[in-house]
């Protein structure tokens, strides 16, 4: 119970990226400058939406999908926004999934959408595509993340040229399996 008390606190502020956050508002205050303010509202209120449902979601060790994917689905479209439209993403379920009672740790995710946007298809000036899925395979939960982005490869190497930053949410997202 303790470590998993550690992991559920943990992940929020993992999750809660303050590039992200810092991101995100300055995005909401070039287009207020831009003249441009029903974007700035709308990415305002995804935001807004987006901490809602991090705020909500963090506090259980496990929802349900559906709620899970809503959330997800919301930090797409906040970032799709903010980096004005240079990826489209699709949210597939397999068909007959009972999304309301599949039970996963919330936001499980985010971190893998964070590293095919920032790693993958940010560096693209457009065209890139997002796809996350849902499905179940031999009695198992399988939720995968693909984007047509530069690769691994050309990504790492990108990465040895800048700076690298430690990615604890991957090590959450571990300990939060493991549980």
């Amino acid at each position: 119970r303790l470590k998993a008390a550690e992991v559920q606190n943990s992940a929020l502020p993992a999750q809660m990226d303050e590039h992200f956050i810092s991101n995100t508002l300055n995005a909401v205050n070039a287009h207020l400058y831009t003249d441009d303010p029903d974007t700035a509202s709308d990415l305002l209120a995804r935001f807004a939406q987006w901490i809602r449902s991090m705020l909500e979601n963090s506090q259980h060790p496990s929802v349900p999908l559906r709620a899970d994917l809503e959330a997800l689905k919301t930090y797409l479209e906040l970032q799709r926004l903010r980096l004005n439209g240079q990826f489209e993403y699709s949210v597939q379920v397999a068909e007959g999934m009972d999304t309301d009672h599949i039970q996963v740790p919330p936001l499980v995710l985010q971190p893998l959408l964070e590293n095919a946007i920032e790693h993958g298809v940010g560096s693209m000036q457009s065209g890139g595509r997002i796809k996350l899925e849902a499905a179940m395979r031999e009695g198992a939960l399988v939720l995968s993340v693909e984007d047509n982005g530069v690769g691994r490869k050309e990504s790492t190497e990108r990465n040895a040229r800048g700076h690298k930053k430690t990615s604890l949410s991957m090590r959450i997202i571990g300990d939060q399996l493991e549980l």
